[in-house]
């Protein structure tokens, strides 16, 4: 009953690969909590286990799965989970499905329950929906928290050199690219991005925040603010305006974006976000505060820990030098997705 717990216990189990609570994931893939039906989806894309290696010259291929993996059991379960999902744990069911499948219908439940029914993959016409992208990561979250690095570093070149490998860090999937011509600075090919996922944000059911980090984290509204032309105007100038300055202090912006709704546990779980993005350059940061959080071991394991526990994937994007190791645990440990975009 104790929904938090729950989410928890799923998750260990799927990380342990415990085939004996299959129940208790397809019962997770039904619950009304959102970061239930997540920690479902995500235990049963442990259970399928890693992604095998590519074999060896003249040796066999190893299983996609294992040979007694449940899977007649669990893609219908996953695409009726999918089908009455609305946020950020479209993105774990889905995740789910590919992995089990190695089908790429994306956000397409009619496709997959087909999949499930018995049709061959091959007669199967996938039609996603496509979601808003940042860096090429698909954001499904309704209520997403953007934390944007404006530090000292954000006014240097961009690592993008070539022209094509600008216009392939630009590319959207199924839509028109981010605007590359003029971006010269981090912070613009940063901005770009920001500003194009923020416009392609749902007009209705979805709300945001952007975070500017530097010595302190300023956001622009305060709260989650429902996406419409206004606000998205507002996120826009925010982004083009506001000036580079010294940081960053990524604890506190992060510790802001997961708290964004109110600090209290049963609060920040009802009402907090669904997903968080942070782009930086830089590692952490804070010179004018002797007393802030800026190891990035730290910084780690307390954002890891308090995101794992809120079921908030943070998603990190690394532009040019960056913590990658900062990120990626941030990123690993929380159901995100970590970007190096060194090059």
């Amino acid at each position: 009953k104790d929904a938090r717990a729950g989410a928890q216990a799923l998750l260990a189990l799927g990380a342990k690969r415990v085939k004996e609570a299959l129940p208790a994931y397809l019962a997770g893939l039904q619950r009304d909590e959102w970061q239930m039906r997540a920690a479902a989806a995500r235990a049963i894309r442990d259970l399928a286990g890693p992604i095998p290696d590519p074999p060896q010259a003249g040796q066999p291929a190893k299983p996609w799965i294992p040979a007694d993996f449940p899977s007649a059991a669990v893609l219908g379960p996953l695409a009726d989970s999918l089908e009455i999902s609305e946020g950020r744990e479209r993105g774990d069911i889905i995740q789910a499905l590919e992995r089990i499948t190695k089908q790429t219908y994306g956000n397409d439940p009619a496709a997959w329950r087909k999949l499930a029914a018995g049709t061959p993959p091959e007669s199967i016409r996938a039609v996603p929906t496509h979601p808003p992208y940042v860096c090429g990561v698909p954001v499904y979250g309704r209520k997403v928290v953007v934390v944007l690095d404006i530090s000292t570093c954000t006014d240097d070149i961009h690592p993008f050199e070539e022209v094509q490998r600008l216009k392939e860090v630009c590319a959207v999937p199924g839509a028109r690219s981010v605007p590359w011509m003029k971006l010269r600075t981090t912070k613009q090919f940063m901005g770009a991005h920001v500003r194009r996922m923020i416009n392609d944000l749902p007009k209705k059911g979805a709300k945001f925040e952007v975070i500017a980090v530097y010595q302190k984290a300023e956001p622009l509204f305060g709260k989650l603010t429902p996406s419409n032309a206004g606000t998205k105007r507002q996120a826009s100038r925010f982004i083009d305006e506001i000036a580079v300055q010294g940081g960053p202090n990524h604890y506190e912006g992060l510790n802001g974006a997961l708290d964004i709704s109110g600090t209290k546990e049963s609060v920040a779980w009802s009402l907090g976000p669904d997903e968080i993005i942070m782009l930086t350059c830089a590692i952490p940061w804070a010179p004018r505060d002797p007393n802030a959080i800026v190891g990035q071991e730290e910084v780690g394991r307390i954002i890891s820990l308090k995101g794992r526990m809120r079921m908030v994937p943070i998603t990190t994007i690394g532009v040019g030098p960056h913590p990658w190791g900062m990120m990626q645990q941030i990123s690993n440990l929380t159901g995100g997705t970590y970007v190096g975009l060194a090059e």
